[in-house]
């Protein structure tokens, strides 16, 4: 693109470049390599549900949530997985790195959740 988007400063793209010139992306491409046998590996976990308290973070327009409906969708695939869920958190106008694209957002969202939680039962089997 001909601008970076604000998000994307341009000393964090030059430091991500370089980085993937030291090692390549093997290790991000590798995760799609290896689908088939890390869906044998965890076939046992098919059915299963999260027990301990969740907090679900997403960008609403990344490709994901997209893939079950959009964010609607996306929530009540996560609703059918978790017993716990405490809150569910879209951010518009977000894609995929909604972790970089809303870090105020994401960081006051986790940290509540993380303070809330420490030293919980619940927590001290993850």
């Amino acid at each position: 693109p001909q601008d970076l988007p604000l998000w994307l400063p341009a000393a964090d793209l030059a430091y991500f470049v370089e980085q993937y010139k030291l090692s390549g992306f093997r290790g991000g491409v590798n995760l799609y390599r290896n689908f088939k046998r890390n869906w044998q590996l965890t076939r046992h976990f098919t059915g299963s549900v999260v027990q301990q308290p969740v907090l679900f973070v997403a960008g609403a327009e990344d490709n994901v949530v997209h893939s079950y409906g959009g964010v609607e969708g996306a929530r009540r695939a996560v609703e059918g997985k978790c017993t716990q869920l405490e809150r569910c958190l879209f951010l518009e106008d977000t894609g995929h790195w909604c972790q970089q694209e809303r870090a105020e957002e994401v960081n006051a969202a986790l940290l509540d959740f993380v303070q809330r939680h420490q030293g919980s039962p619940a927590t001290s089997r993850m």
